[in-house]
Formats: structure tokens, C-alpha cells, sequence
């Protein structure tokens, strides 16, 4: 069997400075209004450019290309710049409060998690890859994905920087999700290892039970909370079931450059097809390590997921864990791809698997060549680092660099 695949990329607008700009005239544009693959976000500086389902990651990574080389075509119009990261503290992006939509969920998520919070939540941008499923697989496809999902943003990581200009962790839009959310736990972590699709049902209606109750307690009304969120679109899981679309949505890729994106989701259909194609049991197992056998493939225990996300968090991939575990993998990835896409696996993971580094330690070292060192940088010298992610990005969809 061979999976379908979707992306939803989130973008950032910035101007040719490398610092936020907030770009309600873009997103006014008639041309993206109107364009069925582009959606608003939470913040007035960013976006979110989504493809069809295809079966091979190429077809799909193509489908991005041309659409967000639309959507540079109309920002460049009005002064803007689009670069797929998330804010680094050059600039502040403004709340969406004129979409109706958006601005409901964010006066909710105000009052449930606290402005700081949401401050944190939204400055942050990821990217979400759609993967299909058989039916009687959704569950333990889950499983397979949650055990995945370190790796995620490990290889895809480029929030090496906070919206306040601090670089001290590898990944620091991860953690700020799960921090987020220390008051309603359930809101970012699923209570149950699902085994059926009666669990991936039970884990959608509690966590929209419990954020219900919690949101009413706090005085906010069932009309309000009712019209802002349903099952399919409650919580900020890694992986969240999407029954209307036959998928599992994997949540935790860094938004980043199409020649890291490409890569990184050939690895992941790879695995899901090869275990799929031969019907493999994902048996949950008591060890730290996956392990493929010619009836299964084990996966490391939920509470181990919890140490690798965190050591990734931390040590992107130069945690010996997490590289071990993605080394472990990539033959097996290899060979559940098709031939159009196997040779995606090739020249960024030999880089990868050499200098250890995520796209986000790349931007840092990129800094400091220019002899910007600390702990915290500046709004200016952040700028710098937004600067590199945005000409990389350019390089990879073939459009001019900016002149500055």
C-alpha cells in the first residue's frame, strides 16, 4: 500500500530587514482571499500554504513549491517577505483579531492558558504532514507516529531562537507548547496508548470534554466555546486523528526550507508505507529503541517518548538517542518509498548524520561567523538570523535574493 501525504506549511512575513511585519494588507489581497490553499493564523505576520494529497512526497513537495512561490509573488507587492520560522524577537507579530475565526479561538485560549502563554504558543511555526491510513491502521499508526515524534522536530527544528531572542535550547517552539498547557494537561498529551479507533475516538471527545468543563468553569459560555472548537481542531497533540480526512496529522515539524522539508517527510512515508505495506503490528514495547522484524516493529515505551522528545528539545540532534534511533530507521525508510522518491533520502541526511546539526544550529553558526555570540540576542542581531533562514529558503524555490 502506498499512503497519501498533505502538508499544511506555516510561514512568517518579515521585511527585507529580516524583522516582523505584521501584513494585514497581504492577507487582504484578493488573490489569497480567494486562493483555497492559503489560510490565515493567529498573528497578523503569518500564514499557512496548504497542498493537495499525493502518493509520493515529490508530487507534493512540488505542489508546495509552486504554491508558495504564488504566495512570494503577492507578498513581494506589498513589501513583504515570507520565510518559514517562527518569530525570533526581531519584532512583535500582532494578534488576527479581524478573522472572526481566529479571533474567537484566541480570546478563548487567553482565558484557558493565559495571555503570556499565547503570547508563547502563537509566535511559533510548524509545519503538519496529513498521512493516510487504512482504517483498521489509524490507531497504531498513531502509535507509530507518536513514537516518531521527537524526530520530527529534531531534523526540522529551526526555533533555535524564542520570540524573546534567547537560544539556549535546540527546539523552543516544542516547549513552549507543552508548557502551555501545565494546567490542562490533557490539552497536549493523549491520556491513553490508542490501540483501536473506538481509543482514538475516546482521546478526541475527552480532551474536548475536559477543555470544555475547564473553559465553562472559567465563565467563558457554551455558545462561545462551541462555536470556536469541535473535535477534529481541540488540543495541540503531536499527532492528531482526522476522521474526515482519513489521516493522521503528525504537528511537530518546524515550519523550514523545502530542502530540509522534502527529506524529513520522505522518512516518514517511508517508514508508515513499509510498515503498512506488510502489515506490520506496532507492538508498544518496554525499551528505549524501535525495533523492525519481519512480523512487527516494537516502539520505545510512551514514557520514553517523553525522554527523547526532551533530550531533543534540548540537544536537537546531537542527542546520541535520537540519532541512533533515525540511523536505525532510514534503511527501512528507504525501502517503503518509491523510486521517485527515494533519492530525497540522499545528500541532507549524508550532512545530517555528519555535522549533527538542525537548520536552526546552521542559522546560529551563520551568526556567529559574523561575531554575534550570547546567550539572548538583540532584536538587530536576531534579524540576522531570520536573514539567513529567508535566503536559504529563497535558494530552495529558485526565487532572486532580496536586495538589501
Amino acid at each position: 500500500m502506498t499512503s497519501k501525504l498533505g502538508l499544511e506549511q506555516e510561514i512568517i512575513f518579515t521585511d527585507k530587514k529580516g524583522w516582523v511585519r505584521n501584513s494585514r494588507d497581504v492577507l487582504d489581497d484578493p488573490r489569497l482571499q480567494t486562493a483555497e490553499f492559503f489560510d490565515e493564523e493567529g498573528l497578523l505576520c503569518q500564514g499557512e500554504v496548504k497542498t493537495n494529497p499525493f502518493e509520493t512526497v515529490t508530487e507534493t513537495i512540488l505542489d508546495l513549491y509552486f504554491k508558495l512561490r504564488f504566495v512570494d509573488f503577492v507578498s513581494q507587492e506589498h513589501g513583504a517577505y515570507a520565510v518559514p520560522m517562527s518569530e525570533v524577537g526581531a519584532g512583535k507579530g500582532q494578534h488576527n483579531l479581524i478573522n472572526p475565526k481566529v479571533r474567537d479561538r484566541i480570546t478563548i485560549y487567553n482565558q484557558l492558558f493565559g495571555k503570556d502563554n499565547v503570547i508563547s504558543l502563537l509566535s511559533n511555526s510548524g509545519g503538519h504532514g496529513h498521512f493516510s491510513h487504512l482504517p483498521h491502521q489509524a490507531a497504531s499508526q498513531q502509535v507509530l507516529l507518536n513514537s516518531l515524534e521527537h524526530l520530527a522536530f529534531a531534523l526540522t527544528s529551526t526555533s533555535a531562537i524564542n520570540f524573546q531572542g534567547v537560544n539556549q535550547l535546540k527546539n523552543h517552539r516544542v516547549l513552549a507548547q507543552y508548557e502551555a498547557f501545565e494546567n490542562l494537561p490533557i490539552f497536549a498529551q493523549s491520556p491513553i496508548t490508542p490501540q483501536t479507533l473506538d481509543d482514538l475516538h475516546h482521546i478526541q471527545t475527552e480532551t474536548l470534554k475536559q477543555t470544555r468543563d475547564y473553559a465553562l468553569q472559567l465563565g467563558i459560555t457554551p455558545q462561545q466555546f462551541d462555536s470556536a472548537f469541535q473535535l477534529d481542531n481541540t488540543g495541540y497533540h503531536g499527532v492528531r486523528y482526522r476522521k474526515k480526512f482519513g489521516t493522521n496529522e503528525l504537528r511537530r515539524f518546524d515550519s523550514c526550507p523545502l530542502s530540509v522539508l522534502a527529506p524529513t517527510l520522505a522518512f516518514f512515508k517511508g517508514i508508515l508505507d513499509y510498515v503498512e505495506s506488510r502489515d506490520l503490528r506496532v507492538t508498544v514495547g518496554h525499551d528505549h529503541k524501535h525495533k523492525i522484524t519481519s512480523s512487527e516493529i516494537i516502539v520505545p515505551h510512551p514514557d520514553s517518548n517523553k525522554i527523547h522528545r526532551n533530550l531533543a528539545i534540548e540537544r536537537g540532534l546531537k542527542s546520541e538517542s535520537t540519532t541512533k534511533q533515525f540511523i536505525y530507521l532510514l534503511p527501512f525508510a528507504k525501502q517503503g518509498l518509491t523510486p521517485l522518491d527515494k533519492p530525497l533520502l540522499g545528500p541532507y541526511f549524508q550532512q545530517v548524520l555528519t555535522d549533527k546539526k538542525t537548520p536552526g544550529e546552521y542559522m546560529l553558526e551563520s551568526l556567529h561567523q559574523s561575531g554575534l555570540h550570547g546567550p539572548t540576542y538583540s532584536p538587530n542581531k536576531a534579524a540576522q538570523g531570520v536573514l539567513f533562514m529567508q535566503d536559504w529558503y529563497r535558494k530552495d524555490l529558485n526565487l532572486p535574493q532580496i536586495h538589501r
